[in-house]
């Protein structure tokens, strides 16, 4: 049984998920100056970007063990500590070593407080709005934070800024923690810490296949994402119609988790995750193309489309999962699907066979679709049963 969150409450997670990805949305500037500051190579700025994102996700998917077993406010408080400390021990950093262990630590942090969030939403009432929600107010954030980064604190204080901004936003919302729900048994289910593991695998198939579509799914975005740029540059697309792209779909990424806001469940969970995919795979085609207009409009379509249908399967996994713990496994499915995604890409794309690179990602799109489709009918006749 789940319940409505307060607006003190509301506004609490909300700041608590802003926080968790206020890194991962501004990672290309951290990058950046990283290699300003550091003077390294590419291998050395990606082990970085690695690091964080492999203790990220590494704890967040096993958040199903640690969510159920601690309180969220204490976690919260915990990790915020450890990433104000983090965030100080990587402006001293002088060393490659000490950098990797700093950002690792850092990236444990928000592997902790990004779960926390999603577990709180996904145990609320209207869950797909509330999701909506929580989508535009991580791209408004990341939008605030890159604005911040690149008009003044980088050129007025470099790296040691940036930490120093980030290690402000963690102060914001550890004012709010004590507002959180605590546990499970706050929003009204009743979770037994003492669960064990057939709880997460025995009769949860539909959990397990909704998260397996939208690890999928990431996969397949993450991927087209990460190498736009580069498959617009290979078709000859200016570099000044590329950055406006990657601007406006900020804006339409904004839109689209302000859409599924508005709609909440007005169609359901499945009709609209599948009328994102076939935006999806509009814009997949669009993003190949060589046209500056129609390349532009496929960037931000793609954005929009993605951010749109996230809403949607966020929830779809909290219904299908009847442990209720799954997720929180969220984050780290999502980093793992980003990590993978562009290993899919990067050997057609280097080959220089586009039309195999947008076949990957629209068949992919299409399996997942396929097995959302399996998973509602599935669902469906288990809940007729019942």
């Amino acid at each position: 049984m789940t319940q409505s969150l307060s607006k003190p409450q509301l506004v609490a997670t909300l700041l608590t998920s802003m926080t968790g990805m206020v890194i991962f949305n501004t990672m290309p500037l951290l990058i950046g100056e990283a290699q300003s500051h550091f003077g390294w190579g590419e291998q050395d700025l990606g082990l970085l970007a690695s690091s964080y994102l492999a203790a990220y996700a590494l704890v967040a998917l096993i958040s199903v063990f640690w969510l159920p077993r601690f309180s969220w406010k204490r976690l919260s408080a915990g990790a915020t500590v450890l990433a104000i400390v983090s965030c100080w021990l990587l402006s001293i950093s002088t060393t490659k070593e000490h950098a990797f262990m700093a950002i690792a630590l850092l990236g444990l942090a928000n592997g902790i407080v990004t779960p926390v969030s999603y577990a709180i939403v996904s145990n609320s009432s209207e869950a797909d709005r509330v999701f909506g929600l929580k989508l535009a107010a991580e791209l408004l954030s990341g939008s605030i934070f890159s604005g911040l980064l690149s008009i003044w604190i980088l050129s007025t204080y470099g790296f040691t800024g940036i930490m120093a901004l980030y290690a402000c936003a963690y102060l914001i919302p550890s004012l709010c923690y004590r507002l959180i729900p605590r546990d499970y048994n706050q929003l009204g289910m009743n979770l037994q810490t003492e669960q064990k593991m057939p709880s997460l695998f025995k009769a949860n198939a539909l959990g397990w296949l909704a998260m397996f579509a939208l690890f999928l799914e990431v996969a397949a975005m993450g991927g087209l994402w990460t190498f736009a740029d580069v498959i617009g540059n290979t078709q000859g697309i200016e570099d000044s119609i590329r950055g406006s792209a990657f601007s406006f779909a900020m804006l339409s990424g904004l839109t689209g988790a302000l859409c599924a806001v508005w709609l909440a469940s007005k169609l359901g969970n499945i009709r609209p995750m599948i009328i994102s995919h076939i935006f999806l795979v509009i814009a997949t085609v669009l993003v190949f193309s060589s046209n500056q207009i129609i390349f532009f409009a496929g960037v931000c379509l793609l954005q929009g489309a993605w951010i749109f249908c996230n809403s949607y399967h966020f929830n779809w996994v909290a219904i299908s999962d009847h442990s209720g713990r799954l997720v929180g496994m969220i984050p780290g499915v999502m980093a793992l699907g980003v990590g993978i995604g562009p290993l899919l890409l990067s050997t057609p794309l280097e080959n220089g066979r586009l039309i195999l690179a947008g076949t990957i990602v629209v068949s992919i799109v299409l399996l997942t679709s396929v097995v959302i489709v399996i998973g509602a009918r599935q669902h469906s006749r288990r809940s007729s049963y019942q």
